[in-house]
């Protein structure tokens, strides 16, 4: 049996953290809503890049890269969420 959280109900100091995606050597999490994290031995300066060029150059909601931390080993992005239109409000 699964159970249902009242995410309206938890205490404020409570985060709520979510798995996105996994692929292999690379982990998504999602942080409130509010916040995502993209990390691994697999994350690299071109995904970043690339996250760039659209937030930039497309008129679309996309997250925007807030940080990056970036070795040979392991790489952490933390993107925004992006902001989405209501249904009645697109087109």
């Amino acid at each position: 049996m699964s159970s249902i959280t009242n995410h309206d109900n938890l205490p404020i100091h409570q985060e709520i953290i979510t798995i996105l995606g996994r692929q292999t050597g690379k982990l998504v999490l999602d942080y409130d809503s509010t916040l995502a994290t993209k990390s691994g031995f697999a994350v690299k300066r071109n995904e970043v890049e690339a996250m760039n060029l659209v937030s930039t150059h497309i008129s679309i909601p996309s997250p925007k890269v807030i940080s990056t931390k970036l070795s040979p080993d392991n790489g952490i992005i933390d993107i925004s969420h992006p902001q989405i239109l209501p249904e009645k409000e697109v087109g």
